[in-house]
């Protein structure tokens, strides 16, 4: 199984609209926590986000830890949000409404089932599955890459009105960030593309935003495909002028208990100005470019918060990648996430940046590709 995202909640703008995103090349999982470093907890007093969950400000609700989304029709597919294989949430996959849900096994036959490939797919009275969890609580927790993965990483950067920043460009390695106190570290603000051969992690003490596009230069190899890895202790935000990401992004809570985490903590926000307060949902109409993700998004919640497209006008073609191609232009989606094969080619994403040190953080084992191939 390929790890797309690992999200204890996803959610939209409720806008006029109804936008919806789309998953290829892995699953997408739901629920859980993240590792402390030491366990994974799977007590409802640390914050553990089962779906029947009931702290850091969540009322107990079978949708906590699970997905939120729109799509066309409750029984069969007829397009709107899905991913191309599996989906795995503890929550409930939301589709209590008409226009709500988020289906599996997209690419198949137009009119099958919404679930084939969600679990536990058999739960009476959802239409669209989840509620994996049942009534065991279990441990399913997101590693620790912040506490784990760090191999001496050098200190940066340039000072922007808004914070420490760092040019990808021209860096290689690993890099730490601590934003003051009201800043945030600014990724990437020339937008140019990472070149062939460079393996970068750019670790933050706090808060990340991105204004411009990150991506991969043309040309790279199986043996030097670029790997950009970011991981924040605090939430990511991502302004209108980014259409496109590629790479691994990470954004863990700074807390560890319901006491300590905020509401914006630990949150990837696909549409956010990082200039005015936090929890921004006023910014979503300024955000009318489909974004495109390369690779994983990895958070205690993800808001998909881009409002182009609505369902109304979403069909079953879009649940072919070649289709939706990258949504540079004319696309009637809001947000595309795509689990490219640079993902798991190249090696690792945390190699060491010791001298002399043997540790390469989590190496790939061994590749097995089943049907449906690449």
């Amino acid at each position: 199984m390929l790890l797309l995202a690992g999200l204890t909640g996803v959610s939209f703008a409720d806008t006029n609209t109804k936008p919806y995103i789309k998953a290829f090349g892995g699953d997408v999982m739901t629920g859980g926590w993240i590792n402390d470093g030491t366990n994974c907890s799977t007590s409802t007093s640390s914050n553990y986000q089962s779906f029947d969950s009931n702290v850091a400000g969540y009322t107990a609700d079978t949708r906590n830890g699970g997905i939120l989304t729109y799509t066309k029709t409750k029984g069969s597919v007829a397009g709107g949000s899905s991913v191309q294989y599996g989906a795995i949430s503890l929550g409930e996959v939301d589709g209590r409404d008409v226009g709500n849900g988020f289906y599996s096994d997209a690419g198949q036959a137009s009119g099958t089932a919404v679930k084939n490939l969600t679990f536990a797919n058999t739960v009476s009275g959802l239409g669209y599955g989840g509620e994996f969890e049942g009534s065991v609580r279990q441990s399913n927790c997101i590693p620790d890459y912040y506490g784990t993965q760090q191999r001496s990483p050098q200190p940066c950067c340039a000072i922007t009105a808004f914070g420490d920043s760092i040019d990808l460009n021209n860096a290689n390695g690993q890099y730490i960030m601590t934003p003051a106190a009201g800043q945030s570290a600014v990724i990437n603000p020339n937008g140019l593309p990472i070149p062939a051969g460079r393996n970068i992690t750019v670790f933050v003490n706090g808060n990340a935003y991105i204004n411009n596009n990150i991506t991969y230069a043309a040309g790279a190899t199986v043996a030097n495909v670029p790997k950009f890895a970011l991981v924040v202790k605090g939430s990511i935000y991502i302004d209108k002028g980014a259409t496109r990401l590629d790479g691994m992004y990470v954004a863990q809570p700074s807390g560890k208990t319901a006491a300590t985490i905020k509401a914006d903590d630990g949150v990837i926000w696909t549409c956010h100005p990082n200039s005015t307060a936090a929890l921004d949902y006023t910014y979503p109409p300024n955000c009318d470019k489909t974004l495109v993700v390369n690779g994983a998004l990895i958070a205690k919640q993800v808001s998909f918060l881009r409002i182009i497209g609505d369902i109304g006008s979403a069909n079953t073609a879009e649940d072919n990648l070649g289709t939706v191609s990258d949504c540079a232009s004319s696309c009637n989606l809001s947000e595309v996430v795509n689990y490219s094969p640079a993902m798991i080619m190249g090696g690792s994403f945390f190699k060491s940046n010791s001298a002399g040190s043997s540790s390469t953080g989590l190496p790939v084992d061994s590749v097995i590709s089943l049907p449906p191939v690449f």
